[in-house]
């Protein structure tokens, strides 16, 4: 028997054998049945929405002038007319609620309040109190010192003659005096700085209550206009506008009434400084050179003449004075 090429011994030869056909996966089957969807199925866009128109009411704003207002307050400034006029410019006709008339102008009354805390919490600065006290206690030892008692001192019972009195009126106490003068003019120099930052404060504080002046009368003479104007829908919201125009004249009021007050916390700081600058640093010094060779006079045994005793008092008169004022 003959053998054919490539066939192999054993095997036979089956002629009904057909070529494998391999299915296409799920992926090319959608593929391909997508792309067989006909025109006519395939799914249409949606057309365009249009915008949906909600009825509603007008937000209208109050008209109202400089010369509406100054009717209402003759007296006030035009920049607080003009103020209270941004202020209703702002107000959306019959849009208000109790509550917010209630509010009114309240939190510029509670910014007030703490402004009022600020100015005395500066005014007590611990800086302010310890330049205060050097202040102080160098003119407790100046106001103590008699020179007229120490030039015509005996040396030999000066020490003893002490006894009975506070005075600085002997040359060991004087030594003692120049020495603690000097450690108080050493100390206040090194407030300068301080105190500078803290006259910053005061005066930057002083001018945001004069804002708050400005914006109280503006909103009060705007509550005026308001009440003057009432709802017929909340004709209860005159009333409230009303009081609350009262209650902001009457912190108005307690603004201006204190205004002496802020102008005296304004100038402590000032005062200290000019004591320490002015006279801790230029004329006290000047003069315990001055003392200093008088007490070197009286332990040589010589006594200062009542001219230079009398000068050197006339001085000790003038920085007093100073610190005083």
């Amino acid at each position: 028997m003959d053998k054919k090429p490539g066939h192999m011994p054993g095997a036979t030869f089956d002629s009904t054998l057909r070529p494998t056909v391999i299915k296409p996966s799920g992926d090319r089957r959608a593929m391909r049945d997508a792309v067989s969807v006909p025109i006519e199925h395939a799914p249409k866009s949606s057309p365009p929405m249009k915008p949906t128109a909600i009825p509603g009411v007008q937000r209208r704003r109050l008209e109202v002038t400089i010369v509406d207002l100054a009717k209402i307050a003759p007296l006030a400034g035009k920049d607080v007319l003009r103020r209270a006029v941004a202020i209703l410019q702002e107000v959306v006709a019959d849009a208000a609620t109790e509550r917010s008339a209630i509010l009114w102008g309240h939190a510029l009354q509670e910014e007030y309040g703490r402004s009022v805390s600020r100015m005395l919490e500066l005014s007590h600065d611990p800086v302010m109190v310890k330049a205060a006290g050097y202040v102080n206690r160098m003119s407790s030892i100046l106001a103590a010192i008699d020179l007229k008692a120490i030039a015509e001192a005996n040396p030999g019972v000066g020490q003893y003659l002490k006894r009975l009195n506070q005075r600085i009126d002997t040359p060991d106490e004087l030594d003692g005096a120049r020495f603690e003068l000097d450690q108080l003019v050493g100390l206040m120099a090194n407030t300068m700085e301080p105190l500078l930052s803290v006259k910053d404060a005061i005066e930057r504080q002083v001018a945001e209550t004069e804002r708050l002046a400005v914006e109280i009368e503006a909103m009060s003479i705007a509550a005026d206009y308001l009440a003057g104007r009432p709802s017929p829908k909340k004709p209860e919201l005159a009333r409230i506008y009303t009081d609350r125009g009262i209650g902001l004249t009457h912190t108005l009021a307690q603004i201006r009434e204190t205004a002496a007050l802020r102008g005296a916390q304004a100038a402590q700081p000032l005062s200290l400084i000019a004591a320490v600058q002015e006279i801790a640093l230029v004329t006290v010094p000047g003069w315990l050179s001055s003392l200093s060779a008088m007490t070197t006079m009286l332990r040589s045994q010589r006594r200062p003449t009542p001219t230079e005793a009398s000068e050197l008092d006339h001085r000790l008169r003038h920085i007093l004075q100073q610190l005083k004022s």
